[in-house]
């Protein structure tokens, strides 16, 4: 998802998907401990997500 379509989304559909991705990426990072998966790069991928969401959340919330 992009900062844009982020910026656009409220202060509370964003802790949703912060809470979404959370468990998604700790999911990802077991599955990768048991199997190494195909792409490895999606953990990184999913880690920079949830960075963007939480400085989505902390500017929206120093705007408030």
């Amino acid at each position: 998802m992009k900062n844009s379509e982020l910026n656009n989304l409220s202060v509370e559909e964003l802790q949703q998907k912060l809470k979404s991705e959370s468990a998604d990426f700790t999911k990802t990072k077991l599955a990768h401990g048991i199997n190494p998966l195909d792409n490895p790069i999606e953990l990184r991928n999913r880690r920079r997500e949830i960075a963007r969401i939480n400085t989505a959340i902390t500017s929206k919330s120093k705007q408030q």
